[in-house]
């Protein structure tokens, strides 16, 4: 995997190189469909070569390896390096995106799927097991918009929206696949109420746990900071103040370091969600905990993370890669009309749940309406990728009649796959067609 990801990141080199001097690589040609593609190749190599072996481990390994591993990372950096100013103003909205559009968008896919299954059109899956496909199918991943909303200096109102709603809506569809597991198991006893209890339980309670241990730990770091700091100008001379300095800055870091991984750890072993405390843990750190650093330690923190989370989103793509074009797919048992029907039935899902919700919304809001060509760019940004084909792994081992999860693992694929590609090629155009740059004051750079 090391080597695939050092491949990759020296084909992205050269790709941006390409960028520079062809306008339609720079146009058509995106991050992700390059690393997906060094996974397709990786993938059919070993299949080809008869290394199932490796296939069944990276299949079985990937959900705890993507939600202990790669997935803190990525949601400490998003955290960390967010704007804050125009996500809070806009936090309403993004919240109502979050937890009504995805329960939205959650049951409208499952009801359509539910309906055509009932009439043969699809493999008939029950209506719990539709439920849990449209938890994972909710959950979306606009890293590749984001990006190039970065480098078009988008309006801070639309990208704080996609990207609130992209780390909120993967919490979400997590406690909301979760509950809909418990639910579907032949032991559960619980009455109607117990989902919904369930689940505000574990959410709500997941977002203070999360607030908490970043007040907590903003508290240590401010008092460790001031102790060194004290310590740093009580020194016998300036060698020894800048040493202490030094040791100060760099035990700063390695707390920043530990911080995702320890929230995620307390928020699972609590019986939360510990993706959850992590984003909470990380917006709370980047109120009250960045402000207290030095600016060497912050801006290596932040740098860090950066990095980090390149690298992991990097490993998605190409596990996805190697998932779609290698795994031992449901094809045959699935059906042509499954095959055509069910993306069809996640994009009509997604259109509906933005153009609702942003109804909704711009009934409240008196400036910065959230206009049609805004809906569009959010409804064209529902890619699915990292925490759609984790929670579809764990559905292969959670939903095993008839081999129900191993077909949603199947399907996931195949959408995570279409989005990255064909949505990804075509992009930049639509970006640009729609004309999501800010004003001076009203882009990100000026955030």
């Amino acid at each position: 995997m090391l080597i695939l990801v050092f491949a990759n990141t020296i084909c992205l080199s050269y790709l941006q190189k390409a960028r520079e001097k062809s306008r339609f690589v720079e146009r058509y040609i995106q991050d992700a469909i390059i690393t997906t593609a060094i996974g397709a190749i990786a993938g059919t190599f070993l299949k080809v070569n008869g290394m199932d072996g490796i296939l069944i481990t990276i299949k079985n390994g990937y959900a705890s390896l993507f939600m202990i591993v790669l997935l803190p990372p990525i949601i400490f950096e998003s955290a960390l390096n967010m704007h804050k100013r125009s996500f809070f103003k806009n936090i309403g909205s993004i919240l109502t995106y979050a937890l009504i559009g995805t329960f939205l968008a959650t049951f409208l896919t499952a009801i359509l799927l539910y309906f055509l299954s009932l009439n043969s059109f699809v493999f008939p899956f029950t209506f719990a097991e539709c439920a849990a496909f449209g938890a994972i199918v909710s959950a979306t991943d606009p890293v590749t918009v984001l990006a190039i909303f970065k480098k078009m200096n988008a309006n801070k109102n639309i990208y704080s929206l996609i990207f609130g709603e992209s780390i909120l809506n993967d919490a979400v569809a997590i406690v909301l696949y979760k509950t809909i597991h418990e639910m579907s198991e032949a032991n559960y006893e619980g009455t109607w109420l117990s989902p919904i209890i369930n689940f505000n339980f574990i959410f709500w309670g997941s977002c203070l746990l999360g607030a908490g241990v970043g007040l907590l730990c903003a508290i240590i770091i401010r008092r460790y900071v001031t102790y060194e700091r004290a310590n740093s100008n009580n020194g016998n001379n300036r060698e020894n103040g800048n040493s202490q300095q030094q040791q100060g800055e760099n035990s700063e870091v390695t707390m920043m370091i530990l911080i995702p991984w320890v929230s995620y750890l307390v928020g699972e072993g609590t019986g939360l969600s510990g993706i959850v405390v992590i984003m909470f843990c990380g917006i709370t750190i980047t109120k009250y905990a960045l402000p207290n650093l030095t600016k060497i330690s912050k801006r290596t923190t932040q740098r860090l993370y950066g990095n980090l989370s390149s690298i992991s989103e990097n490993m998605v793509f190409i596990f996805i890669g190697i998932g779609f074009f290698s795994y031992n797919h449901q094809w045959a048992h699935l059906g042509i009309m499954a095959l055509i029907l069910t993306p069809l039935i996640i994009t009509f899902a997604r259109f509906l749940q933005i153009k609702f919700i942003s109804h909704i919304l711009n009934k409240f809001r008196k400036k910065n309406k959230i206009t049609n060509a805004f809906q569009t760019v959010m409804i064209y940004s529902g890619f699915r990728g990292a925490m759609a084909f984790a929670l579809a792994a764990n559905a292969d081992a959670d939903f095993t009649s008839d081999q129900a999860g191993s077909k949603m693992l199947t399907l996931t694929l195949m959408y995570a796959s279409l989005t990255i590609i064909i949505l990804g090629t075509f992009l930049v155009p639509v970006l640009q067609k729609y004309n999501v740059a800010g004003a001076d004051d009203d882009s990100i750079e000026s955030n």
